[in-house]
């Protein structure tokens, strides 16, 4: 049996303003997650989904709309074939 283990990282949401303590959490777990991964030989994916493009996000600013959803379930399939 094959195992891959993935990081993929945590998404800018648009309620979270640039550089917000909360922005700079999410930049450091995913920082650790990526170096984590890499030790065990896994891999790691960044989904190009950015809290710039306010369409792949729902009203809420916090939730994918359907098609942020779908790039990022696309590039998940993606990086697991």
């Amino acid at each position: 049996m094959h195992c891959k283990i993935v990081w993929v990282d945590i998404l800018a949401r648009l309620a979270w303003a640039s550089g917000s303590k909360l922005d700079r959490k999410r930049r450091r777990v995913n920082r650790y997650g990526r170096q984590l991964v890499g030790t065990i030989n896994g891999d790691f994916l960044s989904v190009e989904i950015d809290s710039e493009t306010p369409g792949f996000y729902r009203n809420d600013g916090i939730h994918l709309s359907q098609v942020g959803l779908e790039m990022f379930l696309d590039a998940v399939k993606d990086k697991l074939c």
